[in-house]
């Protein structure tokens, strides 16, 4: 998904950042709503949520996988940009292996593994 709006918020990342333009990214929303996108996208942005997760069969079915040095620039509910990461970690795990240390970066709700 790009747009102008992303690609102008991408230069000027690369601009400021010092960074070559052609630096491959990615652009994407969390989530499968509206609401349940701006609320992780916001998490993100105030610095509380620095990890997610997903489904293992996403890949399986062509979506690329991320790696190590990605740069993502994260969407609000309205596929706007708000901010970039850059992946720092890639693991694949079962889910019953999943850490409350990990559950506590995804930020989300009262950040327990419980949740």
């Amino acid at each position: 998904m790009q747009n102008t709006e992303i690609e102008t918020y991408w230069q000027e990342f690369c601009r400021v950042s010092h960074l070559d333009p052609s630096t491959p990214y990615s652009a994407w929303a969390y989530g499968y709503t509206v609401e349940l996108a701006n609320e992780l996208a916001e998490l993100t942005v105030t610095g509380v949520k620095t990890a997610t997760t997903s489904a293992a069969e996403l890949y399986e079915l062509g979506e690329p996988k991320p790696y190590v040095g990605e740069y993502n620039i994260i969407l609000n509910g309205d596929e706007q940009p708000v901010c970039i990461t850059q992946t720092t970690v890639v693991e694949t795990i079962p889910y019953n292996l999943v850490s409350a240390e990990h559950a506590y970066h995804e930020g989300e709700g009262d950040r327990s593994l419980s949740y």
